[in-house]
């Protein structure tokens, strides 16, 4: 039995062409080890999320950074990636500066300021995550 209110509606005339509002909540990063990138993500004081696992072959971790509407989630069997594949992600903060100093301070291993003429930014390495490299880049201002 099909419910009515499930069908499919033919869509609503209108004159405005632009897309619906649509966000990225979610990247799936590849680890070797579930316990390990846990760790160092709790590290850097992002919120856990989920940490759901079944038997001893799923498990499912999710966090946010803070003041983000995104998350990150890894574990055990969720993707066939390789592990520390994952590349292009970048963490955009307001304050550069402030945010390699909080790195240091929770023993990040990250890079001195780099500065071009559009942006700054340091990379983020992260020993504690396999071939792990985020590029973290300052807000701009629109012009």
């Amino acid at each position: 039995m099909t419910d009515p209110t499930l069908q499919a509606k033919p869509p609503a005339k209108t004159l405005d062409t632009s897309p619906p509002s649509m966000n990225l909540e979610l990247v799936v990063i590849p680890v070797s080890d579930v316990d390990r990138a846990l760790t160092f993500y709790k590290n850097l004081g992002w919120r856990l999320d989920i940490d759901h696992g079944k038997g001893d072959d799923y498990r499912i971790v999710q966090l946010t950074p803070v003041g983000s509407g995104g998350s990150v989630m890894f574990g055990q069997n969720i993707t066939t990636a390789a592990p520390g594949s994952a590349q292009g992600m970048h963490l955009v903060v307001p304050d550069i500066l402030a945010a390699r100093d909080d790195l240091v301070r929770r023993g990040v291993k990250v890079s001195d300021l780099s500065t071009t003429s559009a942006e700054s930014s340091i990379t983020l390495t992260a020993r504690e995550l396999p071939r792990g490299r985020i590029p973290i880049g300052r807000a701009m201002p629109l012009i």
